[in-house]
């Protein structure tokens, strides 16, 4: 009984993170893959679904998000290098 209710109160908590603006893409990816590997046997088909839809999702969004300094050339090295050359 423990390990549902722990399962249905860990669904909830990804879930609420994907709503939640500031919640990082590794956090919500993170919440969703422990979900499945501990809760997703125990919980309904439905939830099982979602959870794994759900992971995938974020983890293909990570395989093809652009390196930020390919995205980005102006910011791809902002260390100091010294003084000009002359």
């Amino acid at each position: 009984m423990q390990t549902l209710y722990e399962g249905e109160a860990r669904f909830e908590h990804c879930y609420a993170l994907d709503l939640t603006p500031t919640a990082s893409h590794d956090d919500q990816e993170a919440c969703w893959k422990v979900w499945r590997e501990r809760y997703a046997e125990r919980e309904s088909r439905d939830r099982a679904r979602y959870a794994s839809a759900r992971y995938k999702e974020l983890s293909e969004r990570r395989a093809h998000a652009p390196i930020a300094a390919a995205a980005h050339p102006q910011i791809a090295d902002t260390r100091d290098a010294g003084p000009p050359l002359p």
